[in-house]
């Protein structure tokens, strides 16, 4: 075991736990995370699960940095939260929108109801098609193609 300090707070874990696993199981915070899927070996592409560690220059990836003995931890310093901002704006410049979840491939009418960063003027044409397409769409066969789509 080891005794680390996390947002002010002494806490002792396993050096085999990442500190987003050490956060999330004694309950000190939740990291924002995107590509971090507890199945599968920390990849550490999004960073929005950044953390600062007192005595470094740069952010560490809570989810795949292990803790270690004598390590303070901040996950909520002003630097943080700018990094997360910065990382989330950049991921989300180069994203069209152009991924569709269940209900939206399997909609009759083809709408995206989220709406999912999607420009005003590309809001209202949906809005339109929407509104248009109310009377053909009965939510029963939204809900039947997204279970169909999830059960696969």
């Amino acid at each position: 075991m080891v005794t680390l300090t996390i947002n002010g707070q002494q806490v002792t874990a396993s050096p085999d736990k990442t500190i987003l696993q050490v956060c999330k199981d004694l309950k000190l915070d939740t990291i924002p995370t995107l590509c971090y899927d507890e199945k599968l070996h920390p990849f550490g592409s999004c960073f929005l699960c950044v953390v600062e560690l007192e005595g470094q220059s740069r952010l560490f990836p809570a989810c795949s940095t292990k803790v270690g003995e004598g390590m303070k931890i901040h996950t909520r310093s002003e630097k943080v939260k700018r990094a997360r901002k910065t990382c989330l704006e950049l991921l989300l410049s180069d994203h069209y929108a152009d991924c569709f979840g269940p209900c939206r491939l399997n909609c009759p009418a083809d709408v995206d109801i989220q709406g999912y960063n999607v420009p005003h003027s590309a809001r209202e044409i949906q809005k339109k098609q929407l509104l248009s397409s109310r009377r053909r769409i009965r939510s029963h066969q939204c809900a039947a193609g997204s279970a169909h789509a999830s059960a696969k």
